[in-house]
């Protein structure tokens, strides 16, 4: 086998790297189940997940608690044999884990094929799309044999308390059948407690949300939690507060012919709603051995929150938890280097999907960078030198 594709052997000898990873709302069993399938070399990769999902799937949080009622077997959705509601794969717990599980098998991938190590030393910096921002501090540990697979099992039961604890925080609920019915009357889609709304700047959006809040208990206010680019946004707050602002402002929607989305997610996350997890989730810490530093990174890791370097950050458990549930986002801080930095002349994104792709590329106008998908189809063969 080749030290690395040829991929990497067509580039200029001064080409840079930028690394990104997806977040929540994206879909993710069809594609780890490509990588599951397609891909025997993974073979020991997912002998991990499932090793680190049992060793915890049956202890206490979890099973006193109906959050994880049609279990985690990730081995037979994978398999086909089982396989839940959707409704199911993206509540919280799971969502966050096997979203975390689908980025690292492509990741992984590229460094068992020799890819990652040498894009490694052509990289400048990572981050991540919300969630996205754990599976970077892990890359960025560049980690390999035994002691990657410890560091892997780790994180995949940080995302598993981290999700419960955030379920615990915002628990699921029944939603009034009336409610539901003026959510699909209008934008035929069940309401959620997050929406993503496109076509309104940020201060257009923060005045219609200013205004809908002063009729609105301070406890239940809703907040712009995520700024993806210019004119996307993503609101969080509960589902009938959501409602009830989406019909308040249809009017200002109409005329500028602005859309309204809810994301399929069971939790309002980047917002005020979910500081209280992080009392629920810090005792889990060293129950799950979760003891890293800024100071294991081996490379830049981009805050979620503003965009610093997090290898300065004396303690990473808190800090990640707090950037995936309560810390608002602004997009164009996490990859604030594609303007700063000129070395920089390439983009991989692992995914899952395409959607961090497209905010970067919006985001990025008339900059000359070439983003690499690494989550689809023609991506993966394109990194992995395949016809």
């Amino acid at each position: 086998m080749r030290s690395f594709p040829v991929y990497l052997d067509s580039l200029p000898a001064d080409a840079r790297f930028f690394l990104q990873f997806g977040g929540q709302g994206n879909t993710y069993l069809r594609e780890l189940g490509r990588f599951y399938n397609d891909y025997p070399e993974l073979g020991p990769y997912f002998a991990a997940v499932f090793e680190s999902i049992e060793e915890s799937i049956h202890d206490e949080p979890f099973t006193s608690s109906d959050i994880l009622s049609q279990g985690l077997d990730l081995k037979s959705w994978l398999e086909g044999r089982i396989v839940p509601t959707e409704e199911y794969l993206f509540s919280c717990t799971i969502s966050l884990t096997c979203i975390f599980i689908t980025q690292f098998a492509c990741y992984h991938l590229l460094t068992l094929r020799g890819i990652m190590p040498a894009l490694l030393e052509r990289t400048v910096a990572l981050t991540g799309h919300s969630q996205g921002i754990h599976s970077a501090v892990l890359a960025a540990m560049d980690a390999h044999g035994e002691e990657f697979y410890g560091h892997l099992k780790k994180f995949i039961k940080f995302y598993l308390y981290a999700g419960f604890r955030c379920q615990q925080t915002y628990p699921l609920r029944i939603l009034d059948a009336a409610l539901i019915e003026r959510a699909m009357t209008r934008d035929f889609s069940r309401p959620a407690p997050m929406a993503a709304i496109a076509g309104f700047d940020r201060l257009e959006l923060q005045q219609m949300v200013d205004d809908f809040n002063q009729t609105t208990a301070e406890s239940l206010k809703l907040t712009i939690s995520l700024e993806n680019t210019g004119k996307s946004m993503i609101l969080s707050g509960r589902e009938e507060e959501l409602v009830a602002f989406r019909e308040a402002t249809i009017p200002a929607f109409t005329e500028r012919n602005a859309s309204f989305n809810y994301l399929e997610i069971t939790a309002p996350f980047h917002s005020p709603f979910m500081v209280d997890g992080l009392r629920r989730f810090a005792p889990d810490l060293p129950r799950i051995g979760f003891h890293y530093s800024g100071k294991d990174l081996k490379w830049p890791v981009l805050s979620t929150f503003d965009g610093s370097n997090m290898q300065s950050v004396p303690d990473l458990g808190p800090y990640l938890f707090a950037l995936q549930a309560y810390t608002p986002l602004i997009w164009a801080n996490c990859i604030r280097p594609l303007w700063e930095d000129p070395q920089i002349t390439h983009v991989l994104d692992l995914g899952p999907g395409l959607i961090s792709t497209l905010f970067t590329r919006e985001l990025m106008g008339d900059r000359k960078l070439e983003i690499v998908a690494a989550a689809t189809r023609k991506g993966l063969k394109k990194l992995l030198s395949e016809s």
